[in-house]
């Protein structure tokens, strides 16, 4: 969710109230019930952003865990060999 889904869902909601009422202050939609909806979605989409980046976070975490211990393990390989050949 990036920056165009941001917009997008700030102009879906602009829609529906100006088309509610004509003009946001005149109608049934307050500036306030405007804005407490926006910061609404904005932290929904905040928080489905952290949640992704803890899921990449933990995936990526393993991975670097898991390379390591190949290249740990290759490194030590090759030092015992070259300890016991030569």
């Amino acid at each position: 969710m990036g920056y165009r889904a941001l917009t997008g869902t700030l102009f879906s909601i602009l829609q529906t109230a100006q088309a509610s009422s004509g003009n946001l202050e005149q109608g049934g939609w307050k500036y306030s019930d405007f804005l407490s909806v926006t910061l609404t979605a904005l932290g929904l989409m905040l928080g489905v952003l952290a949640i992704g980046l803890a899921v990449a976070g933990v995936f990526g975490y393993r991975a670097v865990i898991d390379m390591a211990s190949r290249k740990a393990e290759e490194a030590a390989l090759k030092r015992l060999s070259e300890y016991f050949e030569g």
